[in-house]
Protein backbone atom coordinates (compact mmCIF):
# COMPACT_ATOMS: atom_id res chain seq x y z
CA UNK A 1 0.00 0.00 0.00
CA UNK A 2 1.79 3.15 -1.21
CA UNK A 3 -0.25 5.79 0.60
CA UNK A 4 0.76 9.33 -0.26
CA UNK A 5 2.77 8.13 -3.25
CA UNK A 6 5.69 6.69 -1.23
CA UNK A 7 6.29 3.00 -1.86
CA UNK A 8 7.01 1.16 1.42
CA UNK A 9 10.47 -0.46 1.35
CA UNK A 10 9.21 -3.74 2.84
CA UNK A 11 6.06 -5.83 2.55
CA UNK A 12 5.64 -5.54 6.32
CA UNK A 13 7.54 -4.62 9.47
CA UNK A 14 7.05 -5.90 13.00
CA UNK A 15 8.45 -4.50 16.23
CA UNK A 16 9.90 -6.94 18.77
CA UNK A 17 10.82 -5.82 22.26
CA UNK A 18 11.68 -6.30 25.89
CA UNK A 19 8.02 -6.09 27.00
CA UNK A 20 7.65 -9.80 26.14
CA UNK A 21 11.35 -10.75 26.12
CA UNK A 22 11.48 -10.40 22.31
CA UNK A 23 9.24 -13.45 21.93
CA UNK A 24 6.43 -11.97 19.85
CA UNK A 25 6.06 -9.77 16.77
CA UNK A 26 3.69 -6.79 16.66
CA UNK A 27 2.84 -5.37 13.26
CA UNK A 28 3.80 -1.77 12.56
CA UNK A 29 1.42 0.34 10.48
CA UNK A 30 2.57 1.98 7.25
CA UNK A 31 1.48 5.63 7.40
CA UNK A 32 2.62 7.05 4.07
CA UNK A 33 6.29 7.66 4.85
CA UNK A 34 7.00 5.61 7.96
CA UNK A 35 6.13 2.47 9.89
CA UNK A 36 4.55 3.19 13.30
CA UNK A 37 3.70 1.38 16.50
CA UNK A 38 2.70 2.57 19.99
CA UNK A 39 4.74 1.16 22.88
CA UNK A 40 3.62 1.41 26.51
CA UNK A 41 6.32 1.36 29.19
CA UNK A 42 6.12 -1.03 32.12
CA UNK A 43 7.20 -0.64 35.73
CA UNK A 44 10.87 -0.15 34.76
CA UNK A 45 9.91 2.89 32.61
CA UNK A 46 12.08 1.54 29.78
CA UNK A 47 11.49 -0.50 26.64
CA UNK A 48 14.05 -1.89 24.19
CA UNK A 49 13.22 -3.00 20.66
CA UNK A 50 14.33 -4.02 17.18
CA UNK A 51 12.40 -4.21 13.91
CA UNK A 52 11.76 -7.45 12.01
CA UNK A 53 11.43 -7.19 8.23
CA UNK A 54 8.90 -9.20 6.22
CA UNK A 55 8.24 -11.57 9.13
CA UNK A 56 11.72 -13.14 9.03
CA UNK A 57 13.34 -13.20 12.49
CA UNK A 58 16.87 -13.16 11.06
CA UNK A 59 16.13 -10.02 9.04
CA UNK A 60 16.15 -7.31 11.67
CA UNK A 61 16.82 -3.58 11.53
CA UNK A 62 18.80 -2.48 14.57
CA UNK A 63 21.08 0.36 15.69
CA UNK A 64 24.86 0.43 15.47
CA UNK A 65 25.22 0.87 19.26
CA UNK A 66 23.48 -0.70 22.29
CA UNK A 67 20.58 1.19 23.90
CA UNK A 68 20.48 3.67 21.03
CA UNK A 69 18.11 6.61 21.23
CA UNK A 70 17.58 9.92 19.40
CA UNK A 71 20.22 11.61 21.58
CA UNK A 72 23.11 9.23 20.78
CA UNK A 73 25.17 9.12 17.60
CA UNK A 74 24.25 5.97 15.70
CA UNK A 75 22.96 4.70 12.39
CA UNK A 76 20.65 1.96 11.18
CA UNK A 77 22.02 -1.48 10.33
CA UNK A 78 20.47 -4.52 8.67
CA UNK A 79 18.17 -6.06 7.85
CA UNK A 80 20.33 -9.05 8.78
CA UNK A 81 21.03 -11.47 11.62
CA UNK A 82 23.90 -9.61 13.33
CA UNK A 83 21.59 -7.82 15.77
CA UNK A 84 22.63 -9.44 19.08
CA UNK A 85 22.82 -6.86 21.87
CA UNK A 86 21.96 -3.97 19.56
CA UNK A 87 18.61 -2.34 20.24
CA UNK A 88 16.90 0.99 20.64
CA UNK A 89 15.79 1.84 24.19
CA UNK A 90 13.00 4.24 25.07
CA UNK A 91 13.74 5.75 28.49
CA UNK A 92 17.52 5.28 28.32
CA UNK A 93 17.89 9.07 28.27
CA UNK A 94 16.12 11.25 30.83
CA UNK A 95 15.06 13.60 28.03
CA UNK A 96 12.48 11.00 27.00
CA UNK A 97 10.54 11.95 30.13
CA UNK A 98 9.85 8.25 30.66
CA UNK A 99 7.47 7.10 33.39
CA UNK A 100 5.79 3.82 34.15
CA UNK A 101 2.70 3.57 31.97
CA UNK A 102 3.86 6.23 29.49
CA UNK A 103 3.10 5.58 25.82
CA UNK A 104 5.41 6.37 22.90
CA UNK A 105 4.78 6.20 19.18
CA UNK A 106 7.83 4.58 17.57
CA UNK A 107 8.43 5.26 13.88
CA UNK A 108 10.81 3.86 11.29
CA UNK A 109 11.09 6.85 8.99
CA UNK A 110 11.23 6.20 5.22
CA UNK A 111 10.58 9.67 3.71
CA UNK A 112 11.97 8.73 0.29
CA UNK A 113 10.84 5.13 0.34
CA UNK A 114 14.03 4.06 2.13
CA UNK A 115 14.62 3.53 5.87
CA UNK A 116 16.55 6.49 7.28
CA UNK A 117 15.98 6.79 11.02
CA UNK A 118 14.12 5.50 14.05
CA UNK A 119 12.54 7.96 16.45
CA UNK A 120 9.73 8.13 18.97
CA UNK A 121 7.32 10.66 20.46
CA UNK A 122 5.72 10.62 23.89
CA UNK A 123 1.94 10.55 23.72
CA UNK A 124 -0.49 12.32 26.01
CA UNK A 125 -3.79 10.96 27.32
CA UNK A 126 -5.48 12.13 24.11
CA UNK A 127 -3.06 10.13 21.95
CA UNK A 128 -1.32 13.23 20.63
CA UNK A 129 2.41 13.88 20.89
CA UNK A 130 3.52 15.94 23.88
CA UNK A 131 6.71 17.95 24.30
CA UNK A 132 9.47 16.57 26.52
CA UNK A 133 11.44 19.81 26.39
CA UNK A 134 13.93 18.55 23.79
CA UNK A 135 15.46 20.87 21.20
CA UNK A 136 14.37 19.02 18.05
CA UNK A 137 17.09 20.67 15.95
CA UNK A 138 19.78 19.13 18.14
CA UNK A 139 18.06 15.76 18.09
CA UNK A 140 18.04 15.72 14.29
CA UNK A 141 21.73 16.59 14.14
CA UNK A 142 22.62 13.76 16.51
CA UNK A 143 20.36 11.29 14.77
CA UNK A 144 22.00 12.01 11.44
CA UNK A 145 25.52 11.96 12.84
CA UNK A 146 27.81 9.47 11.09
CA UNK A 147 29.32 6.45 12.78
CA UNK A 148 32.46 4.59 11.76
CA UNK A 149 31.46 0.91 11.73
CA UNK A 150 35.06 -0.29 11.44
CA UNK A 151 36.48 1.39 14.54
CA UNK A 152 33.20 1.77 16.42
CA UNK A 153 34.11 5.36 17.23
CA UNK A 154 32.15 8.43 16.25
CA UNK A 155 33.51 10.09 13.11
CA UNK A 156 34.70 13.64 13.49
CA UNK A 157 32.26 16.18 12.09
CA UNK A 158 34.13 18.79 10.06
CA UNK A 159 32.82 22.28 9.48
CA UNK A 160 33.25 23.94 6.10
CA UNK A 161 31.53 27.26 5.56
CA UNK A 162 28.01 27.05 6.93
CA UNK A 163 27.72 23.28 6.44
CA UNK A 164 28.86 20.36 8.58
CA UNK A 165 30.65 17.60 6.69
CA UNK A 166 29.74 14.09 7.85
CA UNK A 167 33.21 12.82 6.81
CA UNK A 168 36.65 14.38 6.47
CA UNK A 169 36.68 13.36 2.81
CA UNK A 170 34.94 11.09 0.33
CA UNK A 171 36.36 9.49 -2.81
CA UNK A 172 34.43 7.95 -5.66
CA UNK A 173 36.08 4.70 -6.73
CA UNK A 174 34.87 3.42 -10.08
CA UNK A 175 35.41 1.17 -13.06
CA UNK A 176 36.17 4.06 -15.46
CA UNK A 177 39.74 4.37 -14.08
CA UNK A 178 40.17 0.83 -12.76
CA UNK A 179 39.02 1.89 -9.28
CA UNK A 180 41.87 4.34 -8.67
CA UNK A 181 39.70 6.82 -6.78
CA UNK A 182 38.87 10.52 -7.21
CA UNK A 183 38.18 13.03 -4.45
CA UNK A 184 34.60 14.27 -4.25
CA UNK A 185 33.89 17.95 -3.55
CA UNK A 186 31.62 19.07 -0.70
CA UNK A 187 29.07 21.47 -2.17
CA UNK A 188 26.27 22.89 -0.01
CA UNK A 189 25.39 19.68 1.79
CA UNK A 190 26.28 17.22 -1.00
CA UNK A 191 29.47 15.42 -2.06
CA UNK A 192 29.85 15.74 -5.85
CA UNK A 193 32.17 14.45 -8.56
CA UNK A 194 31.99 14.40 -12.37
CA UNK A 195 33.07 11.24 -14.15
CA UNK A 196 33.50 10.37 -17.82
CA UNK A 197 32.27 7.00 -18.99
CA UNK A 198 34.13 4.85 -21.48
CA UNK A 199 32.99 3.14 -24.67
CA UNK A 200 30.47 0.92 -22.88
CA UNK A 201 28.56 3.93 -21.58
CA UNK A 202 28.41 2.36 -18.12
CA UNK A 203 30.37 2.65 -14.91
CA UNK A 204 30.18 0.98 -11.51
CA UNK A 205 31.39 2.62 -8.32
CA UNK A 206 31.29 2.86 -4.57
CA UNK A 207 32.34 5.64 -2.19
CA UNK A 208 35.34 5.46 0.13
CA UNK A 209 35.17 7.38 3.40
CA UNK A 210 38.13 9.18 5.01
CA UNK A 211 40.74 7.47 2.82
CA UNK A 212 40.14 3.92 4.07
CA UNK A 213 39.29 1.31 1.42
CA UNK A 214 37.85 -0.73 4.29
CA UNK A 215 35.31 2.02 4.98
CA UNK A 216 32.95 2.10 1.99
CA UNK A 217 29.43 3.38 1.33
CA UNK A 218 27.54 1.17 -1.11
CA UNK A 219 24.00 0.19 -2.17
CA UNK A 220 21.95 -2.66 -0.74
CA UNK A 221 21.67 -4.39 -4.14
CA UNK A 222 24.10 -5.11 -6.95
CA UNK A 223 24.17 -2.74 -9.92
CA UNK A 224 21.89 -0.24 -8.20
CA UNK A 225 20.70 2.81 -10.13
CA UNK A 226 18.45 5.80 -9.46
CA UNK A 227 15.61 3.73 -10.89
CA UNK A 228 16.15 0.62 -8.74
CA UNK A 229 14.71 0.43 -5.23
CA UNK A 230 17.62 0.27 -2.76
CA UNK A 231 19.13 2.01 0.26
CA UNK A 232 22.60 2.96 1.43
CA UNK A 233 24.80 0.70 3.53
CA UNK A 234 28.09 1.25 5.31
CA UNK A 235 30.53 2.70 5.76
CA UNK A 236 32.11 -0.74 6.24
CA UNK A 237 34.32 -3.26 4.43
CA UNK A 238 31.51 -5.02 2.55
CA UNK A 239 29.50 -3.85 -0.39
CA UNK A 240 28.25 -3.84 -3.94
CA UNK A 241 29.08 -1.34 -6.63
CA UNK A 242 26.37 0.83 -8.13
Amino acid sequence: DARGGVVPPYRKCHIVGSWDDFSGKSKMNWCGCDYRYVVQLGAAAKASFQIVVDGVWERRIYPSVPDANPYTLHHLKGPDGAYEGMRWTVGADERDGAESGSSYEVSLSCPRGLPESVRWSKLGADGCAVSTGVDEGNVDLLRAGPKDQVSGEACETVEEGDSKLPYRKCEIVGSWDNFQGTDMVWDSGVYRCRVQLGETGQGTFHIVVDGSRECRIYPSVENATCFVHHWLRGPDCHGHET
